[in-house]
């Protein structure tokens, strides 16, 4: 899926990538964790692949597909100074998978015939 951007994506061992990482991984388990005793559709959070790749991109982004991978460049993380900053964007991307989100848009692109696509997903850029 992301053949076209690889010269883009950051290296595994890049301290980005690995800090951005593992910042999702605390977070995949505080959600495995919380819904152990909700009546959400565990089977399905359960089946995400969460992880991050993290793009040598200007844009203060970032966005997650349906199977749980976060999207993040790295002018986004140039302005965020903290795992806690960084956590809140990621827990805002999981928020979004959660809720069924990405889901729903598709479904409701394949239901409109007319589909034009509008602007792009929304920016961090000026946000603090």
């Amino acid at each position: 899926a992301f053949k076209q951007y690889a010269s883009w994506i950051l290296e595994e061992n890049d301290d980005r990538n690995v800090r951005v990482n593992r910042i999702v991984m605390e977070l995949a388990g505080g959600v495995h964790r919380s819904l152990a005793n909700k009546a959400l559709d565990r089977v399905a959070v359960g089946e995400l692949n969460w992880e991050a790749v993290v793009l040598r991109h200007d844009s203060v982004n970032a966005y997650v597909l349906y199977t749980g991978k976060i999207v993040v460049f790295t002018r986004l993380l140039r302005r965020l100074h903290t795992d806690a900053e960084i956590a809140a964007v990621l827990g805002h991307e999981f928020g979004h998978v959660l809720a069924k989100h990405t889901s729903e848009m598709i479904a409701n692109l394949i239901d409109t015939s007319d589909f034009r696509p509008s602007s792009p997903p929304h920016s961090y850029e000026g946000r603090r």
